[in-house]
């Protein structure tokens, strides 16, 4: 129960980093439940709270919670007149500990009973601080400078306070993520398998994990774990064994609830108490035990399915909230064919009478009705029927598993089991065993599972198969094709097959080929995989209450080094951020201390630019965890992923659940990027479709409007087209015509800008032109050195200046009278932009997003893809008609101006991203 409020202390609750915002909530529910008024904060705003405060502080680090479980006593005024700080001490990380963490440092500090300091280097971390009033408006104004624990120390060295230990503000620290497991209870089934499992994989990974059961099982259960929680005897009927487990998940001061198999109305129970929830949805929507169109954001903070197939069923009701699937996973290790296991299989057949050439197949299912077990002896009498009198081979189905005794459906399943057995008079062949304890010897002994269920979540008895490395044979419901994706060990079945249709398929896997596929599974369904996406989905489902609508923008690209797209980002955030929109940007191949010049352009304007881990440093789950924290602190009104590396564009869209995110510029690089992701994707992602991506996009922009269907039609999304923008001259350039004429393009010195073609179009209409130059600006490509000698060997004898690097570009523009660009650019190229801003005439390849950006004959020219000659004509042409070149100068200008400018482009933007004005 509660304490009564109290108005004399205010508890104020600081997490001194982004990443440590998670923990901020188990806190504040401790302090509340003492009765207390409490705020939470990072420690860089931790002096504007100090400030609003108006009697005294108790300031606690995220994480931590009081260790006093009875009323609390604040220390009284100091007789001394000093000003009175009072410390408490932090105690070893278990729900419960007697003893406090030691620090030597204390006995130091707190050496002189007045608290008088000596200066020292190791100051003990401050994590529970109680300060008299004039303290906390001294605290704030030194915090507005320097870190908070050595600022804290050097206050309470300045100011002569009173320091005192105070035993009652003693707190636990625990750094782990805290998770309560809640389930009905742990009667053996797939759930509750995967629950214990999960538990288990949990805390090996550092996590705090712990079960609460809150009814008492109706068949046999699995052996509970020690440190489970039941409150099964708790009085009060179904309302009091869930306020029950509540005050357990509280009292273990979790920082999330991890519900299963759980109605409605106990999910409100939670809610209630102010727990981060996530329900995890273990079965098909017709074994739902409460629809999820009847939550909201305020009950679930996420639901979690066990399969791609189930969560399109959640989706489907219409569910607007984040949904994301987690396979289920289970621990390989058990089924593992060591000689020992091997033995017992083969002593359990040698029990049956079976020989090697017989057939082993087993069901693990207990009777319900979605099994229909009841079909499993016509199936089996038909393939003994069939191979009745041939090589001896004999059939056996093994059926392990046991009926509800509370459930009247499942009662009734396994009597129609009995009935069908006996009417296909397949007594010997069809064997109930009930419950079966030693499952890995079991399946040691078998050849095939086989699973007929009209629905499933995704069965932990087919991955237990594929464990032991036998075949599977399934309907195809539920998770089942995704267990099925890339393992040739499981043959599919329709959700309504034919009684021969099984028996064939069940030949096939008995005496056809053998096939394991232990290790394909074991690539996707593993327990520990399992708990590391629940771990991470957990931290985003914990923030999610905390979570408030954001402001502008944050960009999130490889890096900002030379280039059209890099290019295209620096302008669209220096727009947005000169018309008030607050951006900010983060790169994943950067190196912190060696930034590249876009970077450096692009903080000089005062837009913060976050270096996460450089690619290939960190696993990039793990790096991206850092960008996550800085974006929950700092949340925006969108994201923007530009041209990322395709890995990373997954990851940021299953793990962003309520910022909208957008996917720009998805050219076919991208699409071919992103197929080389899927054809080998990371583990237990549950993403194999640039469609299933997609779906976690608010949407997808691409840079000219040819693209757009195909974009559509990748990603099953709207898709907007935002041309690219660039900043023009504000008059129209008067240029001296002179007797030269002068040429240039801008390129990297790469195979992929097809400078051959330029110079192969130029040696063709060489001895024809006027006196002219062309002018090539661009750096070598990595180093790719030999191409760009092979290109000068080329250029030889032709009029061509090689100028390098040339920034800013402007000036190089400036003393040009034709643009030509040969490469085919998959979006909407720069390069000819900025050259129809500097209003110069384009000759271009007609591929991609040119085509939409030159008008034929009235800008410039286009030229069939890859056609030298055309080319060439083309550039004779022109220089044939100088004066032409001056109107289709002018006539690039104003196109320019009027569709690709760049506050036409920062508008849409803004537009499509939903931005409101500043």
């Amino acid at each position: 129960m509660a304490s009564p409020p109290r108005t004399d202390v205010q508890a104020i609750v600081f997490a001194a980093h982004n990443a440590d915002r998670y923990k901020a909530g188990r806190s504040v529910r401790a302090l509340e439940r003492a009765g207390l008024t409490v705020t939470s904060c990072l420690v860089g705003n931790l002096a504007q709270t100090l400030s609003a405060a108006t009697t005294a502080v108790w300031l606690l680090a995220a994480g931590t919670w009081p260790a006093k479980s009875e009323a609390l006593d604040f220390p009284p005024g100091s007789n001394t007149g000093r000003p009175l700080c009072a410390l408490g001490m932090a105690r070893a990380s278990a729900v419960s500990s007697p003893n406090p963490i030691a620090h030597p440092e204390w006995d130091h500090a707190l050496a002189h009973t007045g608290g008088d300091f000596e200066n020292s280097s190791s100051r003990p971390r401050l994590v529970s601080i109680y300060l008299e009033q004039p303290l906390v408006k001294e605290l704030a104004a030194a915090l507005r400078g320097g870190e908070f624990n050595d600022t804290l120390w050097k206050l309470l060295d300045s100011t002569h306070a009173r320091v005192v230990r105070w035993p009652d503000l003693d707190v636990h620290d625990d750094p782990r993520l805290r998770i309560a497991e809640v389930i009905t209870s742990l009667q053996r089934g797939g759930a509750e398998r995967m629950v214990l499992d999960l538990t288990a994989s949990l805390t090996k990974r550092g996590v705090m994990a712990r079960i609460i059961t809150t009814g008492r099982p109706t068949r046999d259960a699995f052996d509970p774990p020690k440190d489970m929680i039941d409150v099964s005897p708790a009085p009060g009927g179904y309302s009091g064994r869930m306020i029950a487990a509540v005050d357990a998940a509280l009292s273990l001061h979790a920082d999330l609830v991890h519900a299963h198999l759980l109605d409605g109305m106990a999910l409100k129970f939670f809610r209630e108490a102010g727990l981060p929830l996530m329900l995890t949805v273990h079965n098909m929507r017709s074994g739902w035990q409460a629809d999820p169109a009847q939550f909201d954001g305020e009950d679930v903070s996420l639901l979690a399915a066990c399969s791609r197939r189930v969560e399109q069923d959640v989706r489907e009701t219409g569910y607007k909230e984040p949904v994301r699937t987690v396979w289920n996973g289970i621990d390989f290790a058990p089924h593992e064919r060591t000689p020992q296991l091997r033995h017992a299989g083969n002593a359990l057949r040698y029990k049956w009478d079976l020989h090697d050439s017989d057939g082993v197949v087993v069901a693990l299912a207990n009777p319900r009705p979605q099994k229909r077990l009841e079909r499993l002896p016509a199936i089996i009498a038909h393939i003994r029927d069939r191979y009745a009198g041939q090589d001896n081979r004999k059939i056996r189905l093994f059926i392990a598993g046991e009926p509800s005794s509370a459930r009247p459906e499942a009662l009734e399943s396994e009597r129609l089991l009995r009935a069908e057995i006996t009417r296909c008079k397949v007594e010997k062949e069809v064997v109930c065993l009930g419950t079966v304890r030693n499952v890995p010897e079991l399946l040691a002994a078998s050849n095939v599972l086989v699973s007929v269920s009209a629905w499933e979540g995704l069965s932990l008895a087919m991955l237990e198969a594929l464990a032991a490395g036998i075949h599977v044979v399934a309907t195809d419901v539920g998770g089942t094709a995704e267990v099925a994706h890339l393992n040739r060990a499981v043959r599919l079945l329709p959700a309504e097959f034919s009684t021969e249709e099984a028996a064939n398929a069940l030949i096939e896997s008995l005496w056809g080929p053998s096939i394991n596929g232990r290790k394909a599974a074991q690539e996707n369904f593993s327990r520990e995989q399992m708990a590391e996406r629940y771990a991470r989905l957990a931290r985003r489902a914990i923030e999610r209450p905390q979570r408030v609508r954001g402001k502008g923008v944050w960009l999130i690209t490889n890096n900002f080094s030379t280039g059209g797209a890099q290019s295209s980002a620096r302008r669209l955030l220096g727009g947005m951020h000169a018309t008030g929109t607050r951006v900010r940007a983060a790169v994943i191949q950067e190196q912190p201390e060696n930034p590249t010049p876009g970077r450096r352009a692009l903080e000089a304007q005062g837009i913060p630019v976050r270096v996460v881990s450089p690619l290939g440093t960190k696993d990039p789950a793990d790096a991206l965890e850092e960008l996550l924290a800085d974006i929950d602190a700092d949340p925006p009104e969108a994201i923007l992923m530009w041209n990322l590396v395709a890995q990373y564009k997954v990851l940021l869209a299953d793990m962003l659940f309520d910022i909208p995110v957008f996917d720009v510029s998805p050219g076919e690089m991208n699409f071919a990027s992103l197929q080389r992701y899927f054809e080998t994707p990371r583990p237990a992602l549950p993403y194999r479709t640039s469609q299933e991506y997609g779906a976690n996009l608010a949407g997808a922009i691409v840079k000219y409007e040819a693209e757009r269907q195909l974009a559509e039609h990748r990603f099953g999304i709207t898709v907007s087209v935002i041309p690219n923008g660039v900043p023009a001259l504000a008059e129209f350039p008067r240029r001296s015509t002179t007797q030269r004429l002068v040429i240039g393009t801008v390129a990297r010195l790469s195979p992929q800008k097809k400078l051959e073609q330029l110079l192969d179009a130029l040696r063709i209409v060489h001895d024809r032109m006027p006196p002219y130059t062309l002018r090539i600006a661009g750096g070598v490509d990595g180093d790719d050195h030999r191409y760009v000698t092979r290109l000068k060997g080329a250029a030889y004898d032709l009029n061509v200046e090689w100028v390098g690097e040339v920034d800013p570009i402007d000036g190089f523009l400036s003393q040009l009278d034709l643009f030509v660009m040969i490469s085919e650019p998959a979006g909407c190229p720069n390069a000819s932009l900025e050259a129809m801003a500097a209003g110069l005439p384009v000759i271009a390849t007609d591929f991609g997003g040119a085509s939409e950006q030159i008008v034929d004959g009235e800008t410039g020219r286009l030229t069939p893809r890859g056609d030298v000659d055309a080319l060439a004509a083309a550039i004779l042409d022109a220089a044939a008609h100088r004066d032409r070149l001056i109107t289709w100068g002018e006539n690039a200008w104003q196109r320019v101006r009027s569709t690709f400018s760049l506050e036409t482009m920062v508008a849409k933007y803004k537009e499509a991203l939903g931005i409101q004005k500043p």
